[in-house]
């Protein structure tokens, strides 16, 4: 008896779950019920990103390939990869996994994180998102935001660096690009 009403409020939990997720994210009720029902295959998939350097840099390599193409469509050079941005976006990754801001955990400007790893510029700029589980996913939303749209097309940024960390939170993986011009 005690089983049976133990797997029914779970199974009613699950479904409020769903049904909550559904109400939050309606136009997709599969993906959101399909996380609430399975939440340890997905959670260890997610966990799997973050912990494997290879994806990482898939995808850290995948946006920047973005990134190009956007600038390439509208006739804007390409920017290359800087090895002291790529450091500083994933500092910067890491970061916002503690608090989603331009400036960092302890106040500082977002511009502290790169100047502390010696890279020196005329422009820079940083785009952050979080929650998309794909380069594409990311890339969209920064297209279809003005201020994330104008970084990336912006000709006067020569170098990009990409950052990306997980945190186990209602977002999980979090984005950073940082455009810089070198001084």
């Amino acid at each position: 008896m005690k089983n049976k009403i133990l797997t029914i409020g779970i199974l009613t939990l699950i479904l409020i779950n769903a049904n909550i997720g559904w109400a939050r994210n309606r136009s997709k009720p599969l993906k959101t019920i399909r996380i609430y029902i399975n939440p340890s295959n997905i959670q260890n998939k997610i966990n799997n990103y973050s912990s494997n350097t290879q994806i990482n840099n898939n995808f850290q390599a995948e946006v920047v390939r973005l990134v190009n193409a956007e600038r390439r469509k509208r006739g804007i050079n390409p920017v290359s990869i800087s090895n002291k941005l790529s450091s500083a976006a994933s500092l910067r990754a890491s970061e916002i996994t503690q608090k989603f801001s331009h400036r960092r955990p302890d106040g500082r400007n977002f511009i502290s994180a790169a100047e502390s790893l010696g890279y020196t510029f005329s422009y820079i700029g940083e785009n952050i998102a979080a929650g998309q589980k794909s380069p594409e996913d990311v890339m969209n939303i920064w297209m279809n935001s003005p201020g994330h749209r104008a970084n990336i097309l912006n000709p006067e940024y020569t170098e990009i660096g990409v950052g990306l960390d997980y945190a186990n939170n209602i977002y999980g993986l979090h984005w950073v690009q940082l455009f810089g011009r070198p001084k």
